[in-house]
């Protein structure tokens, strides 16, 4: 049985260290990749997108 990681990240004054960045493979990597640059695409759009609706709002 392997040791639960987060009773070995304390350390002696019962304070928690930080937990190592997990291993990704180059798969979920290369999504997140796309993510961000869906991300960066769709912020524009959507504030085009709200501009123009404030302009088109009845007054």
């Amino acid at each position: 049985m392997t040791p639960d990681p987060m009773i070995t990240a304390r350390r002696p004054d019962g304070a928690l260290a930080p937990l190592p960045r997990a291993k990704l493979s180059r798969f979920a990597l290369t999504l997140l990749y796309l993510l961000r640059i869906y991300v960066l695409i769709a912020i524009p759009i959507v504030a085009y997108a709200f501009i123009q609706a404030l302009h088109q709002a009845p007054h």
